[in-house]
Formats: C-alpha cells, structure tokens, sequence
C-alpha cells in the first residue's frame, strides 16, 4: 500500500475549467519521486490539491491509508 496517494482527483482553481481530471498519484514511505510534464500539464497542481492548497472537486488524499481530503493544509503536515 502507498503510503502518501492521490486517487482519481479533479480540481482545479476557484471556478475555472478543472486542470487535474482523475489524476492518480501513489509514493511509498522512504521513495523519492519526481513529476515530469509540459509547462501547464498540471504538475504544481496535482501536488498543491495533494496538500490541500486546492480543494478537490472528486477523488481522494491518503496518508497511510486515512483519508485526508477534508483536513486543512496544517493537519495535513501534522499526519
């Protein structure tokens, strides 16, 4: 099981067209991982819904399992 994952997430910025449609991303404890993509493909995107600077429209955020979707940036870091 991943330890730090994005599943299926879509979102993008206020009311705009969403940038990130079922977008999954999954990194095991102790991996370092590198997103590689075109200028606007959705790299700082995916990465800031993930961290919750962004809100979802769909799909999820987990920790170890626990989803972290509706937690705020801060408790995000504390997990």
């Amino acid at each position: 099981m991943a330890f730090f994952e994005g599943k299926n997430m879509t979102g993008g910025y206020g009311n705009g067209p969403d940038i990130i449609n079922s977008c999954s991303i999954s990194v095991d404890r102790g991996e370092i991982v590198a997103i590689l993509g075109p200028n606007g493909a959705g790299k700082s995107t995916a990465m800031k819904t993930m961290l919750g600077l962004l809100n979802l429209k769909s799909g999820s955020v987990l920790i170890d399992g626990e989803n972290i979707s509706n937690l705020s940036p801060q408790n995000r870091v504390k997990k």
